[in-house]
């Protein structure tokens, strides 16, 4: 789990409120429900596993009131083991927001895909930087490439893009290459498929061929589409750069990128991205954009 994500899971947690309290002249556990609920939440963060594992299986779990009466030591016992939950949680999110820079929603976030050695990583930057900035350095755009975080022990980064329409312009192209690398998978498995049946070659080369006019022309027309929804000043140049950029990020997402808004984005920003966990159902968004403008991202419903 990302740095970034468990800050902003810890950033929803009110900590004085949801602490177990403990009374030990009565031996008393309170405020049970309330530190349930903060339970729930922190059980996503894997580094808690085993004390919460610990803690489903104790008496706290075997009531449904906010107070229990128990045996001075186990009371003991559970308020140690419940502190330490808390009181580390919110040492945490101190420390993550002293080490983190802050996040903007003119930021994305990028996975890159896992490199086989630095070469590889170098290459791989390189081509997102040259395929963000030949697409939101114009003036209709007025973005910029700058990164802002690289997360600790992975191959995330943050990158600034300096403004929403250079965010709402990635999250097109983002999209449009999803729909890309989806169609580059079907061609692959028909060509399996074709090869299996032992088809004669010219008839193979054939299909092989009519495919790759079809991707090419479904990469023209997502192209297209995002310089008329996202550009006034088009062209056939900014038309070839962002073919370049859908083409460049399609092969990167088939080898395991992801590309992503900051997680403060509001969720009508995050679901201007695609899903990558469902790119086999992900269809192309050119008739939506037709009718609805992601480039207007801040605006209400």
């Amino acid at each position: 789990m990302r740095l970034k994500e468990i800050q902003k899971i810890l950033s929803d947690i009110n900590f004085k409120e949801s602490k177990l309290k403990v009374d030990y002249q009565d031996n008393s556990l309170k405020n049970i429900k309330e530190y349930k609920v903060f339970l729930d939440v922190v059980s996503s963060i894997p580094i808690y596993n085993e004390e919460i594992d610990w803690l489903s299986q104790s008496e706290i779990y075997s009531t449904s009131q906010d107070i229990l009466y128990l045996e001075r030591l186990q009371v003991r016992e559970l308020y140690l083991a419940a502190d330490y939950i808390t009181t580390s949680a919110s040492s945490l999110f101190k420390v993550l927001g002293k080490l983190l820079p802050d996040s903007s929603e003119d930021s994305i976030n990028i996975k890159l895909p896992e490199p086989t050695d630095l070469d590889s990583l170098v290459k791989t930057m390189a081509i997102v930087q040259k395929s963000l900035s030949q697409v939101v350095l114009h003036n209709d755009i007025d973005g910029a490439v700058k990164i802002n975080n690289w997360e600790h022990g992975s191959f995330w980064v943050e990158l600034i893009l300096g403004t929403q329409a250079a965010v709402a312009l990635v999250s097109s192209i983002a999209w449009s290459a999803a729909v890309v690398c989806k169609k580059y998978k079907e061609n692959e498995i028909l060509e399996e498929t074709i090869r299996s049946l032992k088809i004669k070659n010219e008839s193979l080369d054939d299909v092989l061929n009519g495919q790759k006019e079809m991707t090419k022309t479904l990469i023209e027309s997502e192209a297209n589409q995002v310089v008329n929804q996202h550009y006034t000043e088009g062209g056939p140049e900014q038309i070839r750069r962002v073919e370049a950029s859908i083409k460049a990020f399609a092969k990167l997402i088939q080898e395991g990128a992801e590309v992503h808004p900051t997680l403060m984005a509001p969720e009508k920003v995050q679901n201007l991205f695609p899903n990558y966990n469902k790119i086999e159902s992900i269809t192309s968004r050119m008739k939506l954009l037709e009718q609805e403008s992601p480039t207007d991202i801040t605006s209400d419903d």
